[in-house]
């Protein structure tokens, strides 16, 4: 017999609609690598408000040019993305 599928493995986030007053969480991302690039991407493309660092400001500019936010440092990302300073 085939083993029948387990609720927790077939979720789908459309069945859990956000109720449109409540805006996606920032997302801080440090390191725009071969993988933190895409993943970067794909994040902005999903409409979370994201703010970026890399040590090299040139690899942020695709995404600053789509939206992102670029933080100096990975202190000023977390910042950005708690609202807490400091």
């Amino acid at each position: 017999p085939r083993p029948r599928s387990h609720p927790a493995l077939s979720f789908s986030p459309a069945a859990y609609p956000r109720p449109a007053s409540m805006g996606l969480p920032g997302v801080g991302f440090i390191g725009l690598g071969n993988m933190g690039l895409p993943m970067a991407r794909n994040l902005l493309k999903a409409g979370r408000r994201l703010v970026v660092h890399d040590l090299n400001p040139a690899v942020a500019a695709p995404l600053t040019a789509a939206g992102a936010t670029f933080a100096s440092s990975p202190a000023e990302v977390a910042s950005a993305v708690t609202g807490e300073g400091g």
